[in-house]
């Protein structure tokens, strides 16, 4: 085998089908690399050197610790298997036999601490979309680290309960949504509440909340249908929580401090940002809002958010002069 240094961006199971070439390759010398081969995309650098280790006729564990990352993983077992070897799953190292440790410091902190062992950094001093692949001996066991920085796209299933939404009966619908997306792997969710008319849809909503004229029971509807979801199945399912607000209305001219603290004492979470509905312009599409935000609200919201975002037009360029201020 001979190892590789690259630089270069790819996506994970592209970048562990570099192992292919990593594992089947002749030894060579270490200052020379093979040309018989093509690794796209190309790197911007690429030059062997460190330990060869060989996968023919060897047991190999992958160690794969919390990752979820079924594809690359297939990747890595496919190509053990082309090189000869027999590979088998292990959540820790097990200390025995040759490992191959993957992929991110999130996923798996062990990846990151055998990447600095044998370059003396880990993926994460990286920019992003970067990573070191590395193989030598650690606790004289045989070891190929696959370490990077994930920055890759994740599917987030957007549930927009619209105008019908029935609080007492959407909840075990929405449960239910979200439970056949899981088995599909999804595991970033987002309930929408914008675009709701402030009218009641049911009875039995309408019997436990009073309309004054303030829209004050439609918030309150929200947090009711809202935080079961948090509670009973966001953090049952050690999923990451996170929660937007638009402020009272649909387009908010001015978003106080008061505004913004009795949202966070309201909806179950730590972690409110504020998502402008500004300038999109999907209401009317034939109209391109261009005229800049005046009035962002107090100066010390970001005492109160964690982040602030936008909701662009579809047209890009045409969202900066908006956004430039």
């Amino acid at each position: 085998m001979v190892p590789f240094s690259l630089r270069s961006l790819v996506h994970w199971s592209a970048l562990a089908q570099v192992l292919l070439v990593v594992v089947t390759a002749k030894e060579t010398p270490a200052n020379h690399v093979n040309k018989s081969f093509k690794i796209t995309p190309t790197p911007q650098e690429l030059s062997s050197h460190g330990q060869a280790i060989s996968l023919s006729q060897e047991h190999v564990t992958l160690v794969v610790g919390n990752t979820t990352d079924s594809s690359t993983l297939d990747v890595i077992k496919t190509i053990v298997s082309l090189a000869g070897g027999k590979v088998g799953v292990s959540f820790p190292s097990t200390g025995k036999r040759t490992q191959i440790v993957a992929v991110t410091q999130s996923e798996n902190q062990l990846a990151a601490d055998l990447a600095r062992s044998l370059t003396g950094k880990s993926a994460d001093d990286l920019l992003p979309d970067g990573y070191i692949l590395a193989t030598g001996t650690h606790g004289g066991q045989a070891t190929i680290v696959l370490n990077g920085v994930d920055k890759r796209v994740h599917i987030r299933l957007v549930s927009r309960p619209g105008s019908v939404l029935l609080v007492e009966a959407d909840f075990e619908a929405t449960i239910k949504k979200f439970d056949q997306a899981r088995i599909l792997g999804v595991r970033r969710f987002y309930i929408a509440f914008d675009d709701i008319p402030t009218v009641f849809h049911c009875d039995s909503d309408k019997a436990k909340r009073t309309d004054e004229g303030d829209w004050h029971w439609l918030a309150d509807a929200q947090a009711y249908y809202l935080n079961p979801v948090q509670e009973e199945y966001i953090i049952s399912n050690s999923l990451n929580d996170l929660e937007t607000r638009t402020g009272e209305a649909v387009f908010s001219d001015r978003i106080n401090k008061t505004s913004v603290q009795q949202a966070d004492s309201t909806y179950v979470t730590d972690k409110l940002f504020l998502w402008d509905n500004f300038p999109v312009n999907d209401g009317k599409r034939d109209r391109l809002f261009l005229n800049p935000l005046t009035d962002p609200g107090a100066p010390d919201l970001y005492k109160y958010l964690l982040c602030f975002t936008s909701n662009s037009m579809e047209q890009a360029y045409a969202t900066m002069p908006a956004l430039a201020n």
